[in-house]
């Protein structure tokens, strides 16, 4: 039985991931349990759970494994099992963020976040800051990049 490191992981952009114990069986073993505790920044974010959900960082992973192990006793075929044992292993564990979406919902009626200026509206047009109808289009969607919004299907404002 093994315990394996968790590969570095990427969240969505400002979402969480889902991290779980890693464990390989070999021979004759039965996992009884795998759990994991968590600390970032020295405070203890999970303790002995199957899995925990964690935002974009730098933690410190300990696994623990309860397992048993068998033998066969060759005159009847029957398995004797051990007491439980129990493994564990430290490791540190890199979150990365994810890219920031390319697309996303207007913050208010009338304006986009800072990281999204381009306003894209419900006839398919999309303004872009210090155009002429910027400030009193109400945006559908809101965008990076010109390009993104022509992706999306918008074309340009023909007034600028």
């Amino acid at each position: 039985m093994t315990i394996k490191n968790i590969g570095t992981k990427t969240a969505p952009y400002k979402k969480k991931v889902t991290v779980k114990p890693r464990v390989t069986r070999s021979g004759q073993v039965a996992v009884k349990s795998k759990t994991i505790s968590v600390r970032h920044d020295g405070k203890k974010i999970a303790s002995n759970v199957r899995q925990v959900r964690l935002k974009a960082g730098t933690y410190k992973v300990a696994t623990k494994v309860r397992y048993r192990t068998y033998t066969v006793k060759a005159s009847t075929g029957a398995k004797v099992w051990s007491a439980v044992k129990v493994k564990t292993k430290a490791q540190k564990l890199v979150v990365r963020q994810g890219k920031r979406p390319s697309r996303t919902t207007p913050v208010s009626t009338y304006d986009c976040p800072s990281w999204a200026p381009i306003k894209g509206n419900q006839s398919g047009i999309y303004h872009v800051p210090g155009g002429n109808f910027y400030d009193q289009t109400t945006p559908e969607e809101c965008f990076t990049t010109e390009s993104a919004a022509r992706d999306a299907g918008y074309r340009a404002s023909r007034a600028g």
